[in-house]
């Protein structure tokens, strides 16, 4: 069973993510509700819905389902949790797609200013969907300084190469 083996519980957790990031968007859900049929609780439940919600909005899914899905894993997360920045952040990413650009900074500033500054993975996200959110505001200055933060990101992770892609297409 998979909740009797933390090796294999972690697996299929850090499978979904590995999946989103590499734009399998099918395959990160396939394993999250595994994840989430063999572990039912609310760790697993959040992190279903904060990826359904994700997954939805970066392959141009149902953008009221995506904000019905990031909701509905806020309302799971306690005030002062850790997962808490992070589905802020997707809920303002949300809005970003739904052009919703001013609740889109509240809930990604909002989101940057719980993140340990240990996470840097996180930090790259945050500012990329900020620097965006800013360009589309008409806000080029801090969207340049955003970005070519994240840009210079010694990781080449996703966030750097799409933020550097932006930087290119922006003439930032």
């Amino acid at each position: 069973h998979l909740q009797d083996n933390p090796k294999a519980f972690n697996l299929y957790g850090d499978l979904s993510v590995m999946h989103y990031h590499n734009g399998s968007y099918n395959k990160a859900l396939s394993a999250a509700a595994k994840l989430r049929e063999a572990v039912p609780g609310p760790g697993t439940s959040l992190h279903y819905f904060n990826l359904k919600a994700l997954c939805l909005v970066d392959s141009g899914g149902n953008l009221d389902e995506a904000l019905e899905a990031a909701e509905r894993a806020l309302h799971m997360t306690k005030k002062g949790s850790p997962d808490r920045p992070s589905i802020e952040d997707t809920i303002g990413w949300v809005h970003f797609h739904r052009q919703e650009y001013d609740k889109a900074a509240d809930y990604i500033e909002g989101a940057l200013k719980k993140i340990p500054f240990a996470n840097r993975l996180a930090a790259f996200e945050l500012k990329y969907h900020l620097g965006m959110v800013r360009l589309k505001q008409g806000n080029p200055k801090e969207a340049s300084k955003l970005l070519h933060w994240v840009a210079k990101g010694s990781q080449k992770n996703r966030f750097v190469l799409l933020a550097q892609k932006a930087i290119a297409e922006h003439g930032l």
